[in-house]
């Protein structure tokens, strides 16, 4: 679990979501907010073995709802609350700490390129 400004985040185990699909989570703690779940997949270049972060959805009370599709499935955020968790997931995956013993990033030869997308929808806003 990392700290960053007003709040906190990390990585969680792999769930099964709300669409019967496995999915690679994170939580993040924002102040006055229940903690909310997010979905992110590796990016892999066409070599195969580097790879970025592309940052799926985010919002859900449940992390077992990750993969919901519904409108109503995730939390709507400020536009505060969304730089804050933006910040939050980047700092995630560039701190060595927070990804270790995390696949891919802990897999033999595979070289994590430190990028870190958003997906366009990914945070339903306020």
């Amino acid at each position: 679990m990392i700290q960053f400004g007003a709040g906190r985040a990390g990585l969680q185990a792999s769930v099964r979501g709300g669409d019967e699909a496995g999915h690679h989570i994170f939580v993040v703690y924002l102040k006055n907010q229940l903690p909310l779940y997010g979905e992110w997949r590796s990016k892999w270049t066409d070599g195969g073995y580097d790879f970025d972060v592309e940052t799926v959805n985010f919002g859900y009370v449940n992390k077992e709802n990750v993969g919901n599709r519904h409108a109503d499935a995730r939390c709507k955020l400020s536009f505060e609350e969304r730089q804050i968790t933006e910040q939050l997931v980047r700092s995630i995956f560039s701190t060595p700490e927070a990804v270790d013993g995390t696949a891919p990033f802990s897999t033999k030869g595979a070289k994590f390129l430190g990028h870190v997308y958003f997906i366009p929808g990914w945070i339903a806003e306020a």
